[in-house]
């Protein structure tokens, strides 16, 4: 199933590339700026730190990212 779903992500942004440069020029100002953003916005909420600070409380059954690189090295 994660093949497929990988798959069809790529083919999906394949896809896109026509799209997009058919499109007015603002369009993709516009999904640039979304996807820039909403990245930089996923980040941060995975930081210990800024989820502190922005009051966010861990799930119990997320996991601490912090500890899973550590146990990877």
């Amino acid at each position: 199933m994660e093949k497929k779903v990988a798959v069809t992500m790529y083919l999906l942004s394949i896809a896109m590339v026509p799209l997009a440069a058919i499109q007015p020029s603002c369009i993709s100002l516009y999904w640039l700026t979304s996807a820039v953003f909403s990245s930089v916005q996923n980040l941060g909420f995975a930081v210990p730190s800024v989820r502190r600070f922005l009051g966010i409380p861990q799930h119990a059954a997320e996991p601490d990212i912090h500890r899973l690189f550590k146990a990877r090295s």
